[in-house]
């Protein structure tokens, strides 16, 4: 304080008011050049350029002691590694995103657009569909599905290599499963058909609007005339994009984390590697039938998905109930019958 108190008297005596000595001179604070010169700046942007497109990734201190033997080599003082995190923040993230990741990391770095350009969320039951497909993360016991299907189940034997596919489809407006499917072998058009098959068995209708991804399936010519037949809006994701279809997406996840994974026959060890021993594997402990397993995760779909609290707190049936109430059935109706059966045989 008594610093303080000479320098306000000191500018006194020049003539200045106290205020005026109080108030900071900004001009003559801060940097007003740049520390590093121009060949550290040229090795700095060098450094950034070539973490951004590096494949696979490093780490930041790796790149930085890059940039260190680069500059000592060059017998300059090399740019801190805070300096370094500096530069790499002020560079898009997209970029390495997509050099390093490929279009599934893009898509996830990419920033989230602007409320007011997005579509809306669908607020009537069955108006939009989510469909999705993926490995069911436990194996099957090998003996049936030599009977089922000898040329897509079994490759071999002893059944290596073969995995089950399952879909699911789930109401926008209310996270309610309208339908599922389960096939022996990999995705196709049969296992989509099957699957619209399902939603019209379950809840009579077709939904006005169906979002999946893109798959080679989900492009066929099957499904597009079969669409525009029924007056059914097609909407493709992006490519990569799973957060643009996260309601199918969460629900397979949480099929295989809460069914799948808990079964003998979980492929969760296989995912190990070497580290697990191979009796632990689904190969050596796969012990349910395909019909069994179908049926277990038929059961978490409407017995327990449909109770289980969303973010909001409420349940999706306490959504389904309410939007028929407010708004009634949106989807398209559709009477199963003959004539729909013979329309959705992809083949």
């Amino acid at each position: 304080m008594k610093q303080f108190a000479k320098q306000i008297a000191d500018a006194q005596d020049k003539g200045l008011t106290p205020y005026a000595a109080c108030v900071p001179a900004y001009s003559a604070c801060g940097n007003r050049l740049p520390r590093l010169n121009d060949v550290q700046q040229g090795f700095l942007l060098e450094a950034v350029a070539d973490f951004q497109r590096r494949t696979p990734p490093i780490s930041v201190p790796s790149a930085w002691s890059s940039l260190d033997k680069q500059c000592k080599a060059a017998e300059i003082n090399a740019p801190s590694i805070t300096t370094f995190r500096k530069a790499l923040r002020a560079e898009d993230p997209t970029r390495r995103a997509l050099s390093t990741g490929g279009m599934r990391a893009y898509q996830a770095a990419a920033p989230r657009s602007d409320p007011r350009l997005r579509s809306g969320k669908a607020y009537g039951f069955m108006h939009t569909m989510h469909i999705d497909s993926s490995k069911r993360d436990v194996r099957a016991s090998p003996n049936l599905k030599r009977l089922i299907d000898q040329r897509r189940a079994v490759k071999d034997e002893t059944g290596r290599g073969t995995h089950d596919t399952f879909y699911v489809a789930i109401d926008e407006a209310t996270g309610l499963p309208v339908g599922h499917a389960f096939v022996i072998g990999p995705s196709r058009i049969e296992a989509l058909a099957i699957l619209i098959r399902e939603v019209v068995h379950r809840q009579g209708v077709l939904p006005r609007v169906i979002l999946e991804d893109r798959g080679p399936e989900n492009q066929s010519h099957w499904l597009q005339d079969f669409c525009l037949h029924h007056g059914i809006t097609l909407i493709d994701t992006p490519t990569s994009g799973s957060r643009f279809n996260g309601q199918a997406e969460n629900l397979i996840k949480q099929v295989n984390a809460r069914v799948s994974q808990r079964l003998p026959g979980s492929t969760l060890p296989d995912k190990a590697g070497r580290s697990v021993d191979s009796k632990f594997k689904s190969l050596a402990t796969a012990k349910l039938e395909f019909l069994q397993l179908c049926e277990l995760i038929e059961a978490f779909l409407y017995e327990d998905v449909p109770h289980i609290p969303l973010p909001e707190g409420e349940t999706p049936q306490q959504l389904r109930d309410a939007a028929l109430d407010a708004l009634g059935m949106l989807g398209i109706s559709t009477q199963f019958d003959n004539a729909f059966l013979f329309e959705t045989s992809a083949r």
